[in-house]
């Protein structure tokens, strides 16, 4: 099978590389411009097309079957996981989306084999070099291509990016931003565990602050007390007011307009001006009146 694995991981990186190099000739791309962000949904979105076109185009090496075909017509998932395994190690860039969704269809038993490959303290104490360590690569893309799936292993995967976030060293930076990325697009499930383990802190560290900018991504309609409860009391736990009060801002609840305006009352002259116009820039991000807070105001 993992013959079949080769013949796949092959086809499917090939694929991938023409279609990017297509793709890159129809777009200017410049990393360092505001425009970034766009770029990469730009890219996200292009490999998904790609990956479905891929799927679909037979391959005669399995006998004439389209990849997906031939993912479909595997019963095993000890064999699904073999195959995912190989190409996760193997492929420059991403795993089918067809053999994603295909071992997804398991359910907890597939959550369960998956949780199982993740050693969270590899992941938090190791430099993410390509090819040096294979446990590693295959720890990289379980998260990046199941944990943020809506509803996959349910409360399972949930602890396991929470514990992902809370072990990783600072320098490891780049895991708990897909950790955090993964919780955000299942953030209308994982909420209220988010919200249970950050009331629970003594005080917010940096990489705290990766939940709470999940939280931030909650849909408009599922915003709510706790959450705003949650996001003011961390407020206050943290040293960094300024991101804090970013996280007030994005969510946009005007409730915590008094909160931060007594905050920079007594603040200015005592932080930095950085962080005192972030303050104020919230504010008015909400709604309220900042015009007596400027300090040529406040200092009357």
């Amino acid at each position: 099978m993992l013959s079949e694995a080769e013949i796949l991981q092959k086809s499917y990186d090939e694929f991938l590389k023409n279609g990017y190099d297509k793709f890159i000739c129809t777009i200017d791309i410049n990393y360092d411009d505001e425009d970034s962000f766009n770029e990469e949904q730009l890219f996200y979105r292009e490999k998904e097309r790609l990956s479905h076109e891929w799927e679909a185009i037979p391959i005669d090496e399995l006998r004439g079957k389209t990849p997906k075909e031939f993912i479909e017509g595997i019963n095993d998932l000890q064999v699904l996981i073999a195959i995912y395994t190989y190409i996760s190690i193997k492929s420059f860039d991403a795993v089918p989306l067809c053999l994603i969704n295909k071992i997804v269809s398991y359910g907890d038993e597939a959550a369960q084999i998956l949780i199982d490959k993740i050693d969270v303290e590899l992941l938090a104490n190791s430099i993410h070099e390509k090819d040096e360590n294979t446990d590693f690569e295959v720890i990289f893309s379980i998260i990046q291509s199941f944990m943020g799936v809506i509803g996959f292993g349910g409360s399972m995967m949930i602890e396991k990016l929470i514990e992902i976030i809370s072990r990783c060293t600072l320098e490891n930076e780049l895991y708990m931003e897909i950790a955090a990325s993964a919780l955000s697009s299942r953030i209308s499930e994982a909420y209220p565990r988010l919200i249970e383990y950050i009331d629970k802190l003594e005080a917010i560290g940096e990489r705290h602050e990766f939940l709470l900018s999940a939280i931030c991504d909650i849909e408009e309609e599922q915003k709510n007390d706790a959450i705003y409860k949650c996001l003011k009391n961390a407020f206050f736990k943290t040293q960094n007011h300024m991101l804090g009060a970013v996280f007030l801002g994005d969510y946009g609840n005007p409730k915590a307009i008094p909160m931060l305006r007594k905050f920079a009352k007594d603040n200015l002259g005592k932080c930095s001006m950085d962080e005192y116009y972030t303050i104020l820039a919230a504010i008015e991000r909400l709604g309220g009146i900042i015009d007596d807070l400027l300090p040529q105001s406040a200092m009357r």
